[in-house]
């Protein structure tokens, strides 16, 4: 299996006056059975005076389907869970609570996943050898490749009723999951952090703290399906906390180092099972 990609990569840095640069950037990539995508950046660096710095920027991104995720596989497979055919079950018992076979592999008709990303933060150095910066943060994903479970589809009947194969008798011989464009996503957080240290008699100290606070990450499970909020909620794929970070303390002198780390994450919401 292969796969032929090219690239073409310019980056121009433009010096705007003293103390602003712009940072100009442009891909054109190739890519084998899926075309040419070309995907702009913008940024800046502002620095007004020696403690405070802006920056920012705003680009696209693009993600072709991997060589797992387009490969076909036909080989059946048995459900372990039993399942009511909706349009058998009412007339036929026999299909009220069986296991069906289903198939789970890759798609060929699988798009690229696209996206729109942009961050705007600020850099303070309020004393010498302390230093504090946050960054507001945003991507936007377009034909999110996802992996339809067989639960995703036996759950949600009237949305896939096409990946359901019936025989002559309607009878359902295989159930089709797996790889395929799912709807889009939001996601937005700040980073931020803190950095500061000092010499004594002992040695060096450093002390750091950086960490993410999630705004918000809504998303469409299926296409047909509106957008829901998933941070602080239990997921099967991505747990998404609203906050978390690490504090790390340093001790350094002459030929000895220390550290001493903590991590923090916030709780969530389990998984309702009743």
């Amino acid at each position: 299996v292969s796969r032929d990609i090219q690239a073409v990569y310019a980056e121009l840095a433009v010096p705007v006056f003293k103390g602003l640069d712009l940072q100009l950037a442009l891909r054109t990539d190739k890519y084998e059975g899926f075309g040419n995508t070309t995907n702009p950046k913008i940024a800046f660096r502002w620095q007004p005076e020696q403690t405070v710095l802006f920056r920012g920027s705003v680009n696209t991104g693009f993600k072709a389907p991997t060589f797992q995720q387009q490969q076909i596989n036909t080989a059946p497979l048995l459900s372990t869970g039993k399942w009511s055919d909706p349009v058998k079950c009412p007339t036929d018992p026999a299909y009220c609570d069986f296991q069906p076979n289903y198939t789970s592999g890759g798609n060929p008709d699988l798009k690229p996943e696209k996206s729109k990303q942009g961050t705007l933060g600020v850099v303070w150095a309020p004393v010498n050898n302390v230093t504090l910066y946050a960054d507001y943060w945003r991507v936007d994903l377009t034909d999110r490749i996802r992996n339809l479970t067989l639960n995703d589809v036996l759950n949600n009947y009237p949305l896939f009723t096409d990946r359901f194969i019936r025989d002559a008798s309607g009878n359902v011989t295989v159930v089709r999951t797996g790889w395929i464009n799912a709807a889009g996503s939001s996601s937005k957080g700040i980073d931020w952090g803190a950095t500061g240290s000092f010499n004594s008699d002992m040695g060096k100290w450093v002390a750091s703290i950086n960490g993410t606070h999630m705004l918000s990450h809504m998303e469409a499970p299926l296409e047909n399906m509106p957008m829901a909020e998933y941070v602080g909620s239990f997921g099967t794929r991505t747990l998404y906390l609203r906050n978390k970070f690490t504090t790390a303390l340093t001790w350094s002198k002459d030929k000895w180092s220390s550290t001493l780390t903590g991590t923090y994450k916030s709780g969530y919401r389990d998984q309702n099972l009743s």
